[in-house]
């Protein structure tokens, strides 16, 4: 019974869905991807990616967008 829990934890930990994630910067650039090592630079252009995420069905937006 141990060995079924543990084997269905790794499983369903697989597919858990993480929340999207959108990085701003004053030194970054609006045509960036929005990630940590490319971020956006001004908050509009996270706002139009989090609904252009939404619109689209993007896994991204399945749960929260930070």
């Amino acid at each position: 019974m141990k060995k079924l829990t543990l084997i269905l934890s790794v499983f369903l930990s697989c597919l858990n869905i993480s929340a999207g994630e959108i990085f701003v910067s004053p030194n970054g650039n609006d045509l960036a991807a929005g990630t940590k090592s490319a971020p956006l630079r001004n908050i509009y252009a996270a706002l139009r990616m989090a609904r252009e995420w939404r619109r689209t069905s993007d896994p991204r937006a399945a749960e929260d967008i930070y």
